[in-house]
């Protein structure tokens, strides 16, 4: 039988995939997204 996880590591492991984790991604996503419509803008570009 498998040895329980300890506290911390639930918790890390919450944190990474739960929903802060999520909140990270997506910010990370629309970060990246406006820098590059902020770079193409800067250049001239059309999108």
């Amino acid at each position: 039988m498998p040895r329980p996880r300890p506290p911390h590591v639930v918790v890390a492991a919450w944190i990474v995939s739960g929903p802060l984790g999520h909140l990270y991604a997506g910010v990370v996503d629309w970060v990246g997204a406006l820098a590059r419509y902020a770079r193409a803008r800067a250049h001239g570009e059309r999108l």
